[in-house]
């Protein structure tokens, strides 16, 4: 079994008490030097897989205590704290945030398996999003700019002259800096030959573009839910992985399971049912599974945004094929849910500058909706208020089944927020929560006969993944839509495209608003490298993006769909005697 982060021994349920270091080296080649590979993402992905494969055997509640001691066992190694005492303590919140608890609310006295007990029970997922692990967080020394002793003490003093805050003063010949004066600016640091002034960093802290999160009165980190966008990448950015999202694969394994035994008991009793997903696929960029299902039973349908594509070794057909043998009963790619976001978009825009508007926002990232609905009201009025592609795919899938149940599986974890919203969307996925499922099944991408896509979405919808894909997508859905009108009435778009967030940008936004907007559609997403450097994805956003891309050539533009449809559409508008909706 090969998984997307190489083979470490937890697809088997044992534990796996090599340093990570040495894990690391020996899955090296699994998918190439390019991935995102840490300790952090390895221990996520193995506390997954016991806690999905404890799921499936029906033993969550009776196993899940000993995970951490399992996982470092009596006489192990303690790789990255002081003792395996230590260790434990934080493997046992980490499993809390697996189950999809907040830490911050955690009984020390309370052991898991009554967290197990009460995950198993829950029907619906719990806010917040993000939790902070007290124990594991350094407590980073403050982030500032401090001198260090290569200082040599120089003639010219270009700190010091450079310096339009008076923080910086000589002390028995060196450099130092006063952080009570000092401002952050950086001056000194840009203008010393030696680099003997560094700044200090507070890794969550400086990825936050919000100030969502800071130190709490003991020097760990705390986040300001009121302030917090969901964005993850303080949890991205934290190098001892104290940052967790609370996970829901443990609700999704519960009815993976469910259905995985549905298909067993119906391969045991060879039941008719089981041939009915064989009679066709609907039109959109989907599967269907070969299970059929008693009218009772809820089908599962999984929502893989476009930004899979790349994360795994394999083909779309093949990434397909997977989530049905997972356990899925439909597949759907949330690109054919992009090619509706785009043509309503499109339409949306046009009527906005028709109305003089200035400009308009996307609105596919919930990040940047909730930034802008928290710390920039004034943009609020130019988001776009055209439906994700996450919801319109939902919107499918409801069409089909309303008593489905909906997985988004993503690189986003402010996607968990946009689907406590919304009712159609049940849960929500990482990809790294999704690797962790396949190593639990033991399922190899690069190695599943594809199935055949019926319908494929267009190189735009797929496309949304990568920075600057929205606003191409709108682009070119603009001027199809205006194919024969009159080139002096035609509506042209500039597009800006803004991808990571940070409070610089984020105060450059709000001067659009306020000020001028040097185009009239702006694309704002969250994370650096767009959808493809989610916190959730398992590879490197360049490599990822390269295979998307490779994908979009190799697709049909949005534009051969809707030309001749906005061609006859707009020869009526031109013709006096045509009834519009007859």
């Amino acid at each position: 079994m090969e998984s997307n982060l190489g083979n470490n021994g937890a697809a088997g349920g044992t534990g796996d008490n090599v340093e990570t270091q040495k894990i690391v080296k020996r899955d090296a080649p699994a998918t190439g030097a390019n991935d995102r590979r840490d300790a952090a993402q390895y221990l996520r992905r193995e506390i997954a897989t016991r806690l999905i494969q404890a799921v499936w055997r029906g033993d969550l509640v009776e196993t899940i205590d000993r995970t951490p001691f399992e996982m470092r066992p009596k006489g192990s190694e303690a790789p990255y704290r002081c003792c395996i005492y230590k260790e434990r303590a934080i493997l046992r919140l980490r499993c809390l945030s697996a189950l999809g608890f907040a830490v911050e609310d955690d009984d020390e006295f309370r052991p898991l398996s009554e967290y197990a007990k009460r995950a198993l029970e829950r029907t619906e997922p719990e806010p917040p999003t993000l939790t902070v692990a007290d124990v594991a967080c350094r407590g980073c020394v403050e982030g500032r700019y401090r001198s260090t002793n290569v200082c040599q003490g120089c003639l010219t003093r270009p700190c010091l002259v450079n310096c339009n805050f008076g923080a910086i003063s000589v002390v028995d010949g060196k450099s130092v800096v006063d952080p009570s004066k000092c401002k952050g600016c950086g001056r000194c640091a840009a203008v010393c030959p030696y680099r003997a002034i560094v700044k200090v960093r507070v890794p969550c802290e400086e990825a936050c573009p919000v100030a969502a999160i800071h130190k709490g009165a003991d020097g760990r980190a705390e986040i300001d839910l009121a302030r917090c966008v969901s964005c993850g990448r303080c949890a991205r950015a934290c190098p001892f992985g104290a940052v967790m999202d609370r996970s829901q694969i443990v609700d999704v394994a519960q009815l993976l399971g469910e259905a995985r035994r549905r298909r067993i008991e119906a391969k045991v009793g060879n039941c008719q049912e089981g041939q009915n997903g064989q009679n066709g696929q609907s039109g959109e960029e989907s599967g269907e599974g070969q299970n059929g299902d008693k009218p009772q039973v809820r089908r599962l349908v999984a929502l893989f945004a476009p930004a899979l594509v790349g994360q795994f070794a394999g083909t779309l057909e093949q990434i397909t094929a997977a989530l049905l043998k997972l356990g899925f009963d439909d597949a759907i790619g949330v690109a054919a849910g992009a090619d509706r976001t785009t043509v309503l978009e499109a339409e949306e825009f046009i009527e906005r500058m028709k109305r003089g508007e200035r400009f308009m926002t996307t609105s596919c990232c919930p990040a940047y909706v909730d930034v802008a609905a928290k710390h920039a009201p004034e943009l609020t009025p130019f988001v776009s208020e055209t439906a994700t592609p996450a919801r319109l795919t939902a919107e499918i899938a409801k069409g089909r089944d309303p008593n489905c149940v909906t997985v988004f599986i993503g690189p986003c974890v402010a996607k968990r927020v946009e689907a406590s919203r919304d009712a159609l969307l049940d849960y929500v996925l990482t990809f790294e929560e999704l690797d962790a499922a396949f190593v639990a099944a033991k399922i190899d991408v690069s190695a599943v006969e594809p199935r055949q896509i019926s319908a494929p979405a267009s190189a735009e919808g797929r496309g949304f993944a990568v920075p600057g894909g929205v606003a191409t997508a709108v682009e070119t859905a603009v001027d199809a839509l205006q194919t024969g009108v009159a080139d002096a009435d035609k509506i042209t778009v500039q597009k800006i495209c803004v991808a990571g967030f940070d409070s610089v940008g984020i105060r450059k936004l709000r001067t659009f608003a306020t000020g001028v907007c040097p185009g009239n559609l702006v694309e704002a997403m969250a994370c650096e490298g767009g959808c493809v450097g989610g916190p959730g994805t398992i590879r490197s956003a360049a490599v990822a993006s390269r295979e998307i891309k490779a994908l979009v050539e190799h697709s049909q533009s949005i534009a051969e769909r809707l030309v001749p449809a906005a061609v006859e559409q707009n020869d009526d508008a031109n013709d006096p005697d045509s009834v519009v909706g007859g």
